[in-house]
C-alpha cells in the first residue's frame, strides 16, 4: 500500500484500515518514508526496501508521482498494480492545450 498513512482523514489512512478490517489474511506492506509504523504495522520508506516478493501494490499517492512509483515497483518485481489518484484528467486537458 504505496501512499498509506496514519493521518485520519486520508485516503491512505482508510485504505490500509479497511484492508487489516476487510479480514485480508496476507501480508500487508504500508509504504510511507515519514513513518515507521502505519496502523500498528511496520512501514518501510519505499516498495524496495520490503525485501519481499510482493503480487499487488494499491498506489494511493498524487499523479504526477504514480510514473516513478511504477518504475520502483517494476524494479521491486510487484506483480500487479491498482492505482487510486487524482488529478489526471486536469494534467491530461492542460497537456491537450499546450499541443495546441
Amino acid at each position: 500500500m504505496i501512499g498509506a498513512s496514519d493521518k485520519k482523514g486520508s485516503i491512505g489512512h482508510a485504505l490500509i484500515r479497511n484492508i487489516q478490517k476487510g479480514g485480508y489474511k496476507g501480508k500487508i506492506f504500508p509504504i510511507n518514508a515519514r513513518y515507521p509504523v502505519i496502523s500498528g504495522l511496520s512501514a518501510y520508506p519505499s516498495i524496495g526496501d520490503v525485501g519481499q516478493s510482493v503480487d499487488l501494490t494499491v498506489i494511493a499517492t498524487p499523479i504526477k508521482t504514480v510514473p516513478f512509483i511504477i518504475g520502483e515497483c517494476v524494479r521491486a518485481g510487484v506483480k500487479g498494480v491498482i492505482i487510486i489518484s487524482a488529478g489526471g484528467e486536469r494534467d491530461r486537458a492542460e497537456g491537450h492545450r499546450d499541443r495546441s
